[in-house]
């Protein structure tokens, strides 16, 4: 499949509205990266998305401590978090050690059975086939939303980070990395399912 139409078809999954535990039952999942803009703007679905504020850690950011978090949720959105409502992750080498540190959440967290995953936009469609391949991979299946950020600093659908993007898709699937056409087709009919 190619590239683009497979990145725009993990990008139409709608928003899941099936079951109803809702926000209570919700884990919002922020992977920032270089840009200083994904946590401040990830952090306004919260608390209205999702009842846990999951930051993933990686290794291009400064490392965020809980109470820089804190901060940063108070600033964005006028409230602390519970802090028993949050986790952030340490060093994360890259989107797969991400995703085994919010898998091994999921394991831990059995009330979360909606995983809203919020990153920039154009890493979304990689975020996500990470995240049902690890998901698949472990025996730990939950039902996935995105909640994309579009900031006026990040890049634009058919920009060069946007395209490059994409062409990493196959590349990561070779790997085994992320997920390929078929297992995103048995997740899609295993969420569709879901009630």
């Amino acid at each position: 499949m190619d590239n683009d139409i497979f990145a725009n078809e993990v990008l139409s999954m709608p928003w899941y509205r099936g079951f109803s535990g809702g926000p209570e039952q919700s884990a919002l999942l922020i992977l920032p990266g270089i840009q200083g803009y994904r946590i401040p703007e990830g952090v306004k679905y919260w608390p209205t998305a999702a009842r846990y504020l999951w930051v993933a850690g990686t290794r291009a950011d400064p490392f965020y401590t809980r109470k820089e978090i804190t901060e940063i949720v108070r600033t964005v959105v006028g409230s602390d978090p519970p802090i028993s409502y949050l986790e952030n992750g340490g060093w994360a080498n890259h989107t797969p050690d991400q995703m085994r540190w919010a898998v091994e959440l999921l394991k831990g967290y059995s009330d979360v059975q909606h995983l809203i995953i919020c990153t920039a936009e154009y890493h979304l469609p990689r975020c996500i086939l990470c995240c049902v391949k690890t998901m698949q991979m472990h025996g730990v299946l939950r039902i996935i939303s995105h909640a994309p950020i579009c900031h006026k600093d990040g890049p634009v659908s058919g920009s060069m980070v946007w395209n490059e993007e994409r062409a990493k898709i196959l590349v990561y699937q070779k790997k085994g990395d992320i997920a390929t056409a078929e297992e995103w087709a048995a997740y899609r009919l295993w969420r569709d399912r879901q009630k």
